[in-house]
């Protein structure tokens, strides 16, 4: 058995639960936020916040909140500052006791962009798709130029909900182009 700073005895390996993350618990969490640990990302935290305000975050997803051996929060610093901030809970699966050499790998993954989304759910043109919607989300929400706030997965889905006519317009724009070339970036 080893012990922490807690004197909270445990095996050699990280164990989990699932777990309501209120904002006074998201606080606590983010009160033992491992030393070191990167800025909050605006960029990041107005998705999240905005997804916690539709509901997202309300059904269980399989996201993970992580603590290391010592107890302190390695993964998981902006999902708590949403709660936090909106002032909402979440389901979570907290992982506690992650071996120390865990915080090497979490995000080392390449991130999955609304792209490869809509490509799983069998949309065709699926990048070129993805581009047209952020474009139409920033149009509309007054984000265009200086501001680089880009839609969230949800709020891409969304779009395309509200606009089934978009995935034509770029198959149709596409095989336009011989006609008229996208200019190749300088």
């Amino acid at each position: 058995m080893k012990s922490n700073k807690y004197n909270i005895n445990h095996g050699e390996s990280s164990d989990s639960l699932p777990i309501e993350i209120t904002p006074e618990i998201a606080q606590l969490f983010l009160d033992t936020q491992i030393t070191g640990q990167r800025p909050i990302k605006l960029k990041n935290l107005k998705r999240l916040m905005r997804s916690a305000g539709k509901g997202m975050w309300n059904a269980g997803n399989g996201e993970t909140i992580k603590f290391n051996q010592d107890l302190e929060l390695i993964d998981g610093q902006h999902r708590c500052f949403m709660v936090a901030k909106t002032e909402t809970s979440i389901f979570v699966l907290v992982v506690v006791f992650c071996n120390p050499k865990a915080f090497l790998i979490i995000d080392a993954g390449a991130p999955k962009v609304a792209a490869d989304k809509l490509r799983v759910m069998g949309h065709k043109s699926a990048f070129t798709t993805a581009a047209a919607l952020s474009l139409l989300w920033r149009y509309l929400y007054h984000c265009l130029g200086g501001n680089d706030d880009t839609p969230s997965h949800e709020e891409v889905w969304d779009l395309l909900s509200q606009h089934p006519g978009i995935e034509e317009s770029v198959k149709v724009a596409r095989e336009c182009s011989h006609i008229m070339p996208h200019p190749k970036a300088a």
